[in-house]
């Protein structure tokens, strides 16, 4: 029997967190564009409000925890992307959770056309789905395929592995959640095959009578709500910075929400659809 003054056990619950503000997302509201000076455009670090985003975070979580009775988090795991690593590491801290952050690459972004759009053509600045244009009519223009990045022409395995060492991460885990599928430029995942890697990663990670949590994307994290529930993303709604909702297991293998898409907690929290 489970006293008042203890968290329950038995109880197999999962957080789904957004990482906090990526560099190239705070440089362009500058008028800057990161991505045309790096050497691995698709893998933006965290700004300086990105990495107290994800103290936030952690400390948020924490205190949900407590008030909802929840067993602490005993594991994190981040997408391969290194603005997951930072946040999840950040937050790691704030939870005062011992072990290191673990990758799990089947948490990577959403390898739609959108998002190589966002940084593989030469003109591109980060925004989601971006598009070339005329300078004088402004009609969208062709892609060509001799200026695309190359790395948007290589399978999306090269593109997702991690960059840039992050202090906090567990170097000796090896992910258990692959990325099956050959993707590259004009071989996008499906929104299908996403939400599907998603819940793979959930019911690889979520351990009973324990807290898992896992960081990843705008876009997966919302679209894991749905794969979940079964319930329509805009019920969740847009995952802004850092903002994060809490999942229990049922006994029957069903997924609850316990807390959906939290973000008040957030440093300049917001919301905007190019914002993955």
């Amino acid at each position: 029997m489970t006293s008042d003054s203890s968290p329950a056990s038995g109880r197999t619950i999962v957080i789904a967190a957004r990482h906090g503000e990526r560099q190239d997302y705070a440089m362009l509201m500058k008028g800057e564009n990161w991505i045309k000076g790096s050497d691995c455009p698709w893998d933006p670090p965290l700004s300086s409000l990105g990495w107290k985003q994800g103290d936030a975070l952690g400390e948020c979580v924490k205190k949900n925890l407590k008030d909802l009775n929840l067993p602490p988090v005993t594991q994190v795991f981040s997408s391969p992307f290194h603005r997951c690593r930072e946040t999840a590491v950040a937050a790691n801290a704030a939870l005062e959770f011992a072990p290191d952050v673990k990758v799990e690459y089947g948490l990577a972004e959403s390898l739609n056309e959108s998002w190589y759009r966002s940084w593989s053509l030469p003109t591109s600045n980060g925004t989601w789905g971006y598009k070339e244009r005329d300078a004088e009519s402004e009609k969208v223009l062709p892609v060509n395929f001799n200026t695309l990045h190359r790395a948007a022409l290589q399978p999306a395995a090269f593109v997702i592995a991690p960059r840039g060492f992050v202090q906090g991460i567990d170097l000796r885990h090896r992910s258990r959640t692959k990325i099956h599928k050959v993707y590259c430029w004009g071989s996008f995942e499906s929104g299908h095959d996403q939400r599907r890697r998603m819940r793979s990663v959930i019911n690889t990670v979520a351990r009973p009578g324990s807290t898992s949590m896992v960081v990843s994307h705008g876009g997966p994290v919302t679209h894991l709500f749905e794969e979940l529930t079964g319930k329509d993303w805009w019920i969740h709604g847009e995952a802004s910075y850092a903002s994060f909702s809490i999942y229990e297991r049922t006994p029957e293998g069903n997924w609850e929400t316990l807390v959906m898409n939290e973000s008040e907690h957030v440093p300049n929290a917001v919301s905007r659809k190019s914002q993955i």
